[in-house]
């Protein structure tokens, strides 16, 4: 048994509890002449075109031991990438004018002691990071170096006009994360190699900012920011949450308040992709910010001053409800988790004329993320919006190993911490996990943020219109894919000749792909890819950077049915055909057994279903299990009002369970159409009362044995979608197995839905199983290994045990994940995204599979 000892010196005998404490940073002593270049400021000016630059530099000596500085001189030269001089100090610097120099009486000396003029350099942006190597060297009086120093530079110009943020002139949007230094295993301790790959993953997903949340993160990551290519808003390690305001207004804190600013500004002030200092986050708005802005204003005039703390309110008014001044001590608007509609009228009012952005938005805890789409409609629409930060980039879970040696990704309370204040999962609000891996919201934020918008431009779909949505570079710089699709399959493909398109231009594009034979009942998609043509710093060649998947309206010919010979029987509450039997309960009226050829397919369903195992903002922000309880009531308790079964002819039989639900003051009823060929058309018809409370899923639940864990659907995928988070994928044809296409969060919950399902079948390792296809509108669906009231009550994915079933979700619609915050009501999804109850009407139709073909069978009911 291995003895851990705790920063306040007592001792915990258990290995699989401890606390990450002590040093984050690395720490160490360097060898320095007495005279030595101690710091430097690098400025690159841009002329009025952005063409050519000035290089400034205000380098400081330092001298110790009274050593003397007689005849020191300080040069510098300036490299390219290929390590060739493009620049050097017209003259060398004699060190004491650098040392001994003195401040004016009145005004202050120019920034530069140092400077040379560098005609067009490659200018740096996130898109094209382009980066010069600047060499100092210190001479002694015999012309010896007795130092070098260096540091990579960028060129570049960060200006706001007109209420929007420029970059080597270019109008830019901020497409951003919130990133906290985290690892799993060693807490805030981060390695290289975990830091590459949170970069390289956020350029692959098309994140072009990052803030820094919520001090300035590892000096390394700047460094790979410079090199790959990040708008970076570096912050100072300031916020005083539990207290709120209370030390920005006190005259005792402002040593400590300005020294934060001091040690971020001058720890960082020479990378290129800083382009924003921040005062902190939640410690209110005072002198003491004010006094920290006005000082990096006045040392570095290069970059724009952000604090969200920065507002204006008066009394108890709340900020959501009128158009107030910031203070003018900050040069962007900013704020977190305001409704779209706040920040659309603080840019179209006459009161705020600097940018706007949300530096929290998109709340991505657990399930999450839905309706980030129309965060981005406004920023377009509205040219002072300049983008936001969502919170945040990884969950912040920590590796342990439970009692039977089981990794899992432990949170608040999980690490002999339980009789402690903690604030349980909620550190986990990330968009990847904890080894950085992508979760499903991952994709929609890479689809929002896209830098090309495709989209057709005519009735036939024959010709796009392509938007180029990147600041500095040209499609021309990418390979155009195009694919035909039928059903999900690929049956045409080819690719466009580069197509010059400067960054905000449109263009129309004729493609060359021709009408295809069409076949009864089958959906077409034209399906465009924007690839990278060379591979990058940050991605191999063919990476896809943008789609589109257009659906082609064509006029396709009706299935028709084969006629259905076999007659049937009806016994008591069995339905027996040729080769199949269907049981039903008259005391539910649940089918309690669907066999064909003596293999067992369903074994309970159909149950009306209205509950859904709560995600994270259902459970702490809109409370849906006393808001909604109704609902979650109506699943488990109902009356069986009227059950009937009736032959409609020797080959037909229906049978009809009419339901009530008085907790919710609903009805429905279920009629299932029994056809001789095994096949099943089930019709659901649901009557609600609109004065009651949104549903959280209208839909129909079934149990199916184990065996019948490969799951195939024709519909959106293949990661799960919600109707506010399905941005970001495609109606396709997929296959996984129901175990790996669950998508496990960390702290379980609702999970591995899927939209726009045209049809879905459940088989066996031989194929065999059921396939139910959409009549009136397509589904939305999932299948878990689990019970929904094991996923509900589950704190740890560990705690999750395989049923001797599996649960399948057939429904009408499910309301969306939400997701603007977690913690009040703004957690429910948008309105647009809800179920308001009152009357719908849905079918799907299911049937035996017996082998591959048996998929692509369509089907109408009679």
């Amino acid at each position: 048994m291995k003895v851990y000892r705790w920063s306040d010196g007592s001792y915990l005998e258990d290995q699989d509890h401890w606390r990450l404490s002590g040093i984050h940073r690395d720490v160490y002593l360097t060898a320095a002449p007495k005279v030595q270049l101690y710091d430097f400021f690098v400025q690159t000016d841009l002329d009025e075109s952005y063409e050519n630059a000035t290089l400034k530099l205000r380098p400081k000596i330092k001298v110790f031991d009274n050593a003397s500085l007689e005849g020191y001189s300080l040069g510098f030269k300036v490299y390219d990438d290929k390590n060739k001089l493009i620049a050097k100090q017209p003259a060398r610097l004699d060190a004491d004018k650098i040392y001994f120099e003195t401040s004016p009486q009145r005004g202050q000396n120019d920034f530069a002691m140092m400077q040379t003029e560098i005609k067009n350099p490659k200018k740096w942006s996130a898109e094209h990071p382009n980066l010069y190597t600047l060499v100092f060297d210190l001479k002694n009086a015999e012309g010896e170096v007795v130092e070098y120093k260096s540091t990579k530079i960028g060129f570049r110009a960060i200006e706001i006009k007109d209420g929007e943020l420029f970059v080597n002139g270019k109008s830019i949007l901020l497409y951003g994360v919130n990133r906290h230094d985290h690892d799993p295993v060693t807490g805030k301790v981060v390695n290289r190699e975990s830091m590459v790959n949170d970069i390289l993953t956020m350029k692959q997903f098309n994140i072009n900012a990052v803030r820094a949340a919520h001090y300035p993160n590892n000096e390394e990551w700047l460094d790979l920011c410079d090199e790959y290519g990040l708008y970076v808003m570096d912050e100072a390690n300031l916020e005083t949450h539990g207290i709120r305001g209370r030390l920005t207004n006190d005259a005792m804190w402002s040593n400590a308040f300005l020294e934060r600013a001091v040690r971020m500004v001058e720890r960082d002030k020479n990378h290129p992709s800083i382009i924003s200092w921040s005062l902190g986050n939640e410690s209110g708005s005072g002198f003491n910010h004010a006094m920290m802005a006005q000082w990096i204003k006045s040392y570095d005039d290069t970059r724009f001053i952000h604090y969200e703390g920065a507002q204006t309110t008066f009394g108890k008014q709340k900020i959501e409800d009128s158009i107030l001044r910031d203070p003018e001590y900050v040069d962007v608007v900013s704020r977190m988790y305001t409704p779209i509609d706040y920040m659309v009228r603080a840019s179209e009012s006459d009161i705020e004329d600097r940018p706007i952005l949300w530096c929290e938005y998109a709340h991505s805890m657990g399930n999450s993320t839905g309706n980030l789409n129309e965060f981005w409609e406004a920023i377009k629409a509205n040219k002072q919006m300049i983008g936001g930060f969502i919170w945040d980039w990884k969950d912040q879970g920590l590796l342990q190993k439970n009692e039977e040696g089981e990794d899992y990704f432990a949170y608040g309370g999980d690490m002999g911490d339980a009789d402690l204040s903690h604030s349980s999962n909620f550190c986990l609000n990330g968009i990847v996990d904890p080894m950085g891996t992508p979760k499903p919201a991952t994709w929609e934020v890479k689809k929002v943020y896209q830098p090309f918008e495709i989209k057709a431009s005519i009735t036939e779909n024959q010709e796009i219109e392509i938007s180029n949505q990147y600041h500095f570079t040209n499609l021309n710089e990418f390979d155009i894919a195009w694919e035909v699709q039928e059903n999900g399959r690929r049956i045409q493909e080819g690719k466009l000749k580069p197509i010059d398109l400067e960054p905000g231009k449109s263009k129309q594009i004729k493609l060359p792909f021709k009408k295809p034979k069409l076949k009864a009942g089958a959906e077409y998609f034209l399906r465009i890819s924007i690839n990278l043509k060379t591979d990058l710093s940050w991605a191999d060649k063919g990476h896809e950077v943008a789609w589109e998947q257009i659906k082609l309206d064509y006029d396709t010919p009706v299935i028709k049915n084969q006629k259905v010979r076999s007659q049937l029987e009806v016994n008591g509450n069995t339905i027996v055909g040729k080769n199949f039997e269907i049981n039903f309960d008259s005391e539910t009226g649940f089918i309690t057994g669907y066999s064909v050829d003596d293999i067992q397919m369903i074994q309970n369903g159909f149950q009306p279903n209205f509950w859904r195992p709560l995600t994270d903002n259902d459970r702490l922000g809109a409370k849906i299990h006393d808001t909604l309880r109704n609902w979650k009531e109506a699943t488990h308790t109902r009356d069986l009002k009227d059950f009937e079964i009736e032959q409609l002819s020797p080959q037909t039989v229906k049978v009809s369970s009419s339901y009530e639900f008085p907790s919710s003051k609903s009805s429905m009823k279920i009629t299932y159409t029994v056809y001789g060929d095994g096949s099943v058309l089930v019709e659901n018809d649901f009557a609600g009362d609109s004065a009651q409370t949104i549903l959280p899923r209208l839909g129909l639940q079934m149990e199916i044995p184990k065996g019948f864990d490969s799951l195939t659907w024709f519909g959106k995928g293949p990661h799960e979608n919600y109707i506010d988070r399905q941005m970001g994928a495609d109606v396709g044809l997929f296959k996984q197995s129901v175990l790996n296409d669950y998508y496990s969060y960390i702290r379980p919950q609702e999970s591995s839905n899927k939209t726009d399902v045209r049809w879905f079948a459940l088989t066996n390792s031989k194929g065999i199983g059921l396939k139910l296809s959409a009549v009136s509108n397509n589904l939305s669906m999932s299948a878990w290994p689990y019970s929904p009231e094991d996923i509900n009550n589950a704190k740890h994915i560990y705690e999750l045990t395989p049923k001797d079933h599996i649960t399948v979700n057939v429904d009408y619609r499910q309301m969306g994940v939400g997701g603007d915050d977690t913690w009040s009501v703004k957690a429910l999804p948008h309105q647009e995204y809800q179920i308001p109850s009152g009357n719908y009407f849905y079918s799907f139709v299911i049937q035996p599979v017996f082998n591959a073909k048996d998929l692509k069978r369509g089907y109408v009911p009679e």
